[in-house]
C-alpha cells in the first residue's frame, strides 16, 4: 500500500491529554505521522497537592509542544485547575468549534494507525452537510465474521468514542444545559434507533447516573444528543484505533477484562473506501453488540448472577449495601481518614467526588436563593464559611457573600428548612443517616446545640468524618456503622428527637431501608428527607418511594413537597413532626 500521507493532512486534529506523558508519546508519534495541517491541543489542568500529577501534566504538555516539528498552525489550551473528563472534554471541543468547523478527536490513550485520518478525512468531507450523521468513529467493537458487505464502513445508532471525529454543526447539539434527561420519554417513543426494552434499561440508568454526577463522563450526554436529534454515526469496517489506557494512571478505562478484546487489534483501512449501499443502521449488527459488548461487559448483571448476589445478601456476604458502597469511594475516605497529606485536599479526589461534594456552581445560586428567605440563616452566612477550611473544596464567588463551596450552600439550605420546620435544634438528639464527612453536622452545631447528634455511615465514611470534626472541635456525636444497626435490629429500636437523611436513605439496599424504616425512622418524632430516585440507575435495590410512606404514615401524619430546589427530577423532601 503506498503511502498515504504523502502530502500535509487537511483536516483539523484534536488531542486531549492528562497526565500520561509516555502514552501521549505514542498518539502524538502517529499525529506527526499525518501531519495535519491544524493541530489542537487541550490539557486538563492537574489537581491540587499531588506533585506527581503536576508533574505528569507539565511533562505532556512539554512533549506535545515538542513533538511539533512540521510546519501546521497549532494551538495548546492550557487549564490552570482540573476540571475532569467531562467538562474538560466537552468545553475542550467548544473551544476548538470557535476556531474551525469540524475535527477529528483522539485522547492520550487512544492510538491510531495512520489510516485512520484518510478514513476520517474522507468522511468528515462527505457527511459534512448531512444531517443524520453525527460522527465518524475509529474503533469497531463488531466481530468482523459478521460483516457480510464489501463496504468499508456501516452506519450504527452508537457512538465509540476510542477516535472519532466530528462538525460543530453536530457538536452545537451537545447537552451542555443537561435538558435532555427530562426528554428521555419522548426519545423512547420515539425509538428510531430500535432498542429492545432490556437495552432501554441498560442506556437508562447510564443516562440516570451520568446526570447525577455519579459518572464523570461527557460521552453518554453526547450519545443523548445524536439519539434525540437522530443522528447515526459511522465506524469502520476494521478497528483503526488501539486504546492503551488500561493502567493505573487511567481516569475511566481501569476494567482488565477490556484488555484482550478483538477491539484492540488494529488493521490498516484499504482505500478507495467502499461506500455502504445504505445508510440504515444495521440492527442485527447493533444488537450483537449490545448483547457482546455492552450487557457483558458494563451492562446489568444477568438474571442467575442476580438471583446470587440475592442469596448473598441473605447470608449477609458481600452485601452493596449503598450507591455509596464503592471501592473507590472507601478507599478515599480510607487515605484521607490516615493521611494529612490525603484529608487536605479529599473534597477535590474524583474518586470522593463520585459520591459527594460535586455540586456544581449553578446549582449553588439555586441554594443560595432558598436560603436568602430565612433573614436569620441569611444574615449570618459567613459564620458557615468554615466547612470550607478543611479538605480544598472548589470555592466560587457567589453575590453578596463571597467565596463558597456550592456543597456547603446545600447544607446550609438544609439548615435553613429544619430551623422553618421545627423552629430549634437545641437541646435535641440528632440522627442523621449518611453523614459524609460530617458537613452536615458541622453547620448544624455551627448554628445551634445539639444535646447529642448520630451519623450512621460506611466504616471508612466515619473514620474520615471522626477526623473531621476533630479538627472542627464538633464533640458530642456518636459514628455507627452498619454492624451497630444489626445490633438495633435485635432490639426494640432507637429513640431520636429529629432524623435526617441528605438522600442517603433512598440510595440504600432495601434489606437495610428496612431496618433503619423500623428501628430508627419510625421513632424519631421529627424527621427531614431528601429522597431521590437513582438506586436502580446504580445497581442498588431500594425500597419504592410509596412503600416508604405507607410504612411511616402507618406511625403518623407525613408531608411531602416537591424538592427546592429541584436538583433532579422526581426527587422529593418528605418530613413529619410527631412530637
Amino acid at each position: 500500500m503506498p503511502t498515504i500521507m504523502s502530502r500535509q493532512f487537511e483536516s483539523p486534529v484534536s488531542v486531549f491529554f492528562y497526565r500520561r506523558p509516555d502514552h501521549l508519546r505514542q498518539v502524538m508519534t502517529k499525529i506527526r505521522e499525518a501531519r495535519p495541517a491544524v493541530l489542537f491541543g487541550v490539557s486538563d489542568g492537574p489537581k491540587p497537592g499531588n506533585e506527581e500529577i503536576q508533574k505528569g501534566v507539565e511533562e505532556s504538555r512539554r512533549i506535545f509542544r515538542e513533538m511539533i516539528d512540521w510546519p501546521c498552525r497549532w494551538e495548546l489550551l492550557e487549564r490552570e485547575t482540573n476540571l475532569g473528563s467531562y467538562l474538560s472534554v466537552s468545553r475542550g471541543l467548544d473551544w476548538v468549534f470557535e476556531r474551525v468547523a469540524e475535527t477529528i478527536v483522539l485522547e492520550d490513550d487512544t492510538v491510531p494507525d495512520l489510516t485512520f485520518f484518510r478514513f476520517a478525512g474522507e468522511l468528515l468531507e462527505k457527511y459534512r452537510d448531512d444531517p443524520n450523521v453525527g460522527a465518524v468513529c475509529g474503533n469497531n467493537y463488531d466481530d468482523p465474521k459478521d460483516w457480510t458487505s464489501a463496504a468499508s464502513y456501516r452506519f450504527t445508532r452508537y457512538h465509540h468514542s476510542w477516535g472519532w471525529g466530528t462538525w460543530k454543526r453536530a457538536w452545537q447539539y451537545f447537552d451542555r444545559e443537561e435538558k435532555l434527561l427530562a426528554e428521555i420519554p419522548r426519545i423512547k417513543k420515539e425509538n428510531w434507533m430500535r432498542l429492545s426494552r432490556k437495552e432501554w434499561a441498560y442506556w437508562d440508568r447510564c443516562f440516570q447516573r451520568t446526570y447525577a454526577r455519579k459518572l464523570d463522563a461527557w460521552d453518554y450526554r453526547w450519545t443523548l444528543s445524536l439519539w434525540i436529534n437522530h443522528m447515526a454515526c459511522v465506524i469502520p469496517k476494521v478497528n483503526l484505533v488501539r486504546n492503551i489506557g488500561f493502567d493505573e494512571k487511567a481516569t475511566h478505562t481501569v476494567e482488565r477484562n477490556f484488555m484482550n478484546l478483538k477491539m484492540h487489534s488494529m488493521k490498516p483501512m484499504r482505500f478507495p473506501l467502499v461506500i455502504p449501499s445504505e445508510k440504515e443502521c444495521r440492527l442485527s449488527m447493533d444488537n450483537l453488540v449490545f448483547k457482546r459488548h455492552y450487557q457483558k461487559l458494563e451492562g446489568r448483571r444477568s438474571f442467575l448472577r442476580k438471583i446470587r448476589d440475592r442469596l448473598k445478601k441473605y447470608f449477609k456476604t458481600t452485601i452493596k449495601s449503598s450507591i455509596s458502597d464503592t471501592d473507590n469511594y472507601r478507599q478515599a475516605c480510607l487515605e484521607a481518614a490516615n493521611n494529612e497529606g490525603s484529608f487536605s485536599i479529599f473534597k477535590q479526589d474524583s474518586r470522593y467526588k463520585e459520591i459527594l461534594e460535586h455540586t456544581d456552581y449553578k446549582t449553588g445560586l439555586l441554594y443560595l436563593e432558598e436560603i436568602k428567605k430565612n433573614a436569620e440563616i441569611s444574615e449570618n452566612i459567613r459564620s458557615f464559611v468554615g466547612n470550607d477550611k478543611l479538605g480544598n473544596p472548589e470555592l466560587f464567588m457567589f453575590p453578596n457573600i463571597g467565596l463558597f463551596s456550592p456543597s456547603t450552600l446545600r447544607y446550609v439550605k438544609v439548615l435553613a428548612d429544619l430551623v422553618k420546620k421545627f423552629k430549634t435544634l437545641s437541646n435535641l438528639k440528632i440522627t442523621e443517616i449518611g453523614g459524609g464527612y460530617g458537613g452536615q453536622c458541622l453547620i448544624i452545631h455551627q448554628h445551634a446545640n445539639p444535646k447529642s447528634y448520630r451519623i450512621f455511615d460506611l466504616p471508612e465514611a466515619l473514620l474520615l468524618t471522626e477526623r473531621y470534626l476533630k479538627k472542627s472541635n464538633v464533640k458530642k456525636t456518636e459514628l455507627c456503622t452498619l454492624e451497630k444497626l444489626i445490633v438495633l435490629s435485635q432490639s426494640s429500636g432507637l429513640e431520636t428527637d429529629l432524623l435526617i437523611s441528605n438522600y442517603a436513605f433512598s440510595e440504600i439496599n432495601s434489606h437495610i431501608q428496612k431496618i433503619y424504616l423500623e428501628k430508627v425512622i419510625v421513632n424519631s418524632k421529627k424527621g427531614y428527607m431528601t429522597m431521590n430516585s437513582i438506586s436502580e440507575a446504580c445497581g442498588v435495590d431500594s425500597m419504592p418511594f410509596d412503600r416508604v410512606i405507607r410504612t411511616l404514615e402507618a406511625r403518623g401524619p407525613v408531608k411531602v413537597e416537591t424538592e427546592k430546589p429541584l436538583t433532579f427530577l422526581g426527587n422529593q423532601v418528605i418530613w413529619w413532626d410527631w412530637s
